[in-house]
């Protein structure tokens, strides 16, 4: 929930497949997506939304001439969100989610230049380098699967939790290894709960490739899996089904993003 002047507003995430379909399909979707908006709640895109929409430029033109008048934000990136619960590690004080707000409320008045703000951030190098860090995190995905088989043939809830945290904990060290050597020389473990957006990620990744081996990673997985790191701090999201049945799984057997609806 955010607070834009005096009002309060829940955070309601669109995935980029509800974005394709809304322009698709301009009947009953679109109109249960647009009513949200009226009930307290702000549309919200991830980064990697917007990156997607702008390599489709008809749907990206699409987006721009609907959200240049409806409000809605982007939310902070998955490294981001990652430095955001460093800085805040002992102050564990509230983080904020959002990284830009594409245009002022609709009583505000007038269009808003979308295309050029959105253009303005997500420049060409950045798509690049986003590329190549999805590509990375494939990579790191596919030559760990074989290294952590279940003891028996299923993996036990203590191994799944295992998991999240030797991985949240190497995710650390891949992305602040100055931080992680500083924090080890003061206390002897880092709480991985205080870093629920790496938690996430990394709960998405065993349900989706590690409990069925023989799925195929593919470079077209990592958006969702990179989206999911804002979960903890949203309300409400709008994605495809299997991803909300994983979601599912993981609050109800490890009771991570239990806000989330």
């Amino acid at each position: 929930m955010i607070k834009i002047k005096d009002d309060y507003y829940k955070l309601m995430l669109v995935d980029t497949c509800v974005i394709s379909e809304l322009f698709k399909n301009k009947g009953e979707l679109s109109k249960n997506i647009f009513s949200k908006v009226i009930e307290n709640r702000y549309i919200c895109f991830s980064d990697e939304t917007i990156k997607e929409l702008i390599r489709s430029p008809n749907i990206f033109n699409e987006f721009i001439e609907i959200f240049s008048y409806i409000p809605s934000l982007v939310l902070k990136s998955f490294g981001m969100l990652i430095d955001e619960e460093i800085q805040n590690y002992d102050a564990q004080k509230e983080i904020d989610p959002v990284l830009m707000l594409l245009n002022q409320p609709l009583w505000d008045g007038g269009k808003t230049d979308l295309k050029t703000i959105i253009n303005s951030y997500f420049s060409k190098e950045f798509l690049e380098k986003n590329q190549q860090e999805q590509m990375d995190a494939l990579n790191g995905i596919l030559d760990k699967r074989q290294g952590y088989p279940p003891a028996n043939k299923k993996y036990t809830l203590d191994e799944i939790d295992l998991f999240i945290e030797l991985t949240t904990w190497q995710q650390l060290f891949f992305r602040h290894h100055s931080w992680v050597l500083e924090r080890a020389n003061m206390k002897p473990t880092i709480m991985a709960e205080r870093f629920p957006s790496i938690q996430l990620f990394c709960s998405l990744v065993f349900y989706k490739f590690y409990i069925n081996i023989e799925r195929n990673a593919k470079l077209s997985d990592m958006p969702d899996l990179f989206m999911a790191s804002s979960y903890p701090y949203i309300d409400k999201v709008i994605t495809e089904k299997d991803q909300v049945e994983l979601i599912r799984q993981i609050q109800k057997k490890h009771k991570l993003c239990n806000q989330l609806t």
